[in-house]
């Protein structure tokens, strides 16, 4: 049994938890979450894989399609993130970079980091 780690950041330190892959098959928001954690540490191979096992659940999820997009750009893989970038297009014509960077909950620098990445895979 392979056991996923996400740190949760408190304003007084980290938090570990601890979370066994086998019980997220079925939960969409855990995958999507740990994909994010991994992504945000630059583990960007483990984020794709759980990334895409929350896209299993909800293929048509503009958010999860958004840090598909991040993810590839961290791999390096441009063309996937430009798809990745065309499909939330697709979903949401209105998408805004700026609308995400302003409700960012998150540290500015990855913040910054983020939104740079979705400029790069074409979304504006």
């Amino acid at each position: 049994m392979k056991i996923a780690s996400i740190a949760i950041s408190k304003k007084n330190g980290t938090r570990k938890v601890q979370v066994d892959e086998a019980s997220l098959i079925q939960d969409y928001g855990l995958f999507r979450i740990l994909g994010l954690r991994y992504c945000f540490d630059g583990r960007y191979e483990e984020a794709l894989v759980a990334c895409k096992k929350a896209l299993d659940m909800q293929p048509d999820n503009v958010t999860t399609l958004r840090d598909l997009a991040v993810i590839y750009v961290g791999l390096g893989q441009e063309e996937e993130a430009r798809a990745a970038a065309a499909q939330v297009l697709r979903l949401d014509p209105n998408f805004s970079v700026e609308h995400v960077a302003k409700l960012w909950p998150g540290l500015p620098a990855v913040r910054k980091r983020f939104v740079d990445a979705l400029r790069k895979a074409g979304l504006k």
